[in-house]
């Protein structure tokens, strides 16, 4: 079980900030670099307000391409809920070993950036591989759904590539920051790991399409800066330790990490093994993650970025507060 101490809460520019300490099973749960810090300052920027609920009020409904109909997603509002849950992950995240915590201390500081607009999948339907894999512009671009795919496909001769992009706005990180750790999250509602060939993974890449607000079917080749092999940013996620039902993490390497920006929108992408290698897949079906987006707006099922970052001093919070139990 996990205990969250809440010192002090406060409005922010763009979301909330919370002080907080944090205890689990072994004892309390140290932060920063080194785990010393007590209470670790937390910001959360576009923080979600609604959350899963099988007779909630807010009633979502989706077109299911893979199952040919209607699907219905069932939330409620509950802010306070939604904060916690969001202040769970991160703290799982980001939480190293409480043995050398010197108390009052406040460090580092952790802040999740959840996406808003322009992410979404760029997907190219072709004949042949080698046809879809290096077209320069996709066949649909998939912004307004609430789920996305990544990954691959084949019937016959008939391929698809999918390919995700997702910016965050991470211009509220100081420009004096020195980045310390990040990780990219996504929750998926869906895995089809029809060709379990050791290709089968999802990794991270940066992309450079031109908007960071919508996406269009000439992104497709814009995910990563190589179509053959490109850059990876993160450690690779084999679809087999992968799950649904919860966040999926990919922690961003010192390649990964050097792709968020202090002054504007970091532009991230993900790419299955297949893809990233020019590897044709050969069993029929999906080799693929479909995840949810911030099409599911206000979720806290929306992809998330958590930076932890270095700060200059910052004052000890001066009220008490409630202890959450998660």
């Amino acid at each position: 079980m996990l205990e969250i101490e809440i010192l002090e809460t406060n409005l922010i520019e763009g979301g909330v900030e919370v002080f907080a300490r944090a205890f689990n099973d072994a004892g309390q749960i140290g932060f920063g670099k080194d785990g010393s810090v007590d209470i670790e300052r937390f910001r959360i920027f576009n923080p979600p307000v609604l959350v899963p609920d099988p007779v909630g009020d807010i009633v979502r409904e989706e077109y299911d391409e893979k199952i040919d109909a209607n699907v219905f997603d069932f939330l409620r509002e509950d802010p306070e809920e939604a904060l916690l849950q969001t202040l769970e992950h991160t703290i799982k995240t980001v939480g190293k070993s409480g043995d050398n915590i010197i108390a009052g201390k406040i460090g580092n500081t952790t802040s999740t950036f959840y996406t808003t607009s322009g992410d979404g999948e760029v997907r190219n339907q072709d004949t042949g591989w080698s046809t879809t894999h290096d077209a320069v512009t996709g066949t649909l671009a998939l912004p307004v759904n609430t789920r996305q795919i990544v990954g691959s496909y084949i019937n016959g001769t008939t391929f698809i590539i999918y390919r995700a992009f997702l910016p965050f706005d991470t211009s509220a990180i100081n420009d004096s920051d020195v980045i310390d750790s990040a990780v990219l999250s996504i929750y998926p509602s869906d895995i089809w790991d029809n060709d379990n060939d050791g290709d089968d993974f999802i990794v991270a890449v940066d992309t450079t399409q031109p908007s960071t607000t919508t996406l269009t079917t000439a992104d497709f080749d814009l995910c990563g800066d190589a179509v053959s092999n490109p850059t990876e940013g993160s450690n690779q996620r084999d679809f087999t330790g992968m799950s649904t039902g919860s966040y999926n993490n990919f922690t961003l390497d010192a390649v990964g990490r050097g792709w968020i920006s202090k002054t504007g929108v970091s532009k991230l992408g993900l790419r299955e093994g297949h893809d990233v290698k020019n590897s044709a897949v050969n069993v029929t079906g999906d080799t693929a993650v479909r995840f949810y987006t911030s099409e599911e707006a206000g979720t806290t099922r929306d992809p998330k970025l958590v930076v932890e970052h270095s700060v200059g001093a910052v004052s000890q919070p001066a009220r008490q507060g409630a202890v959450m139990m998660m």
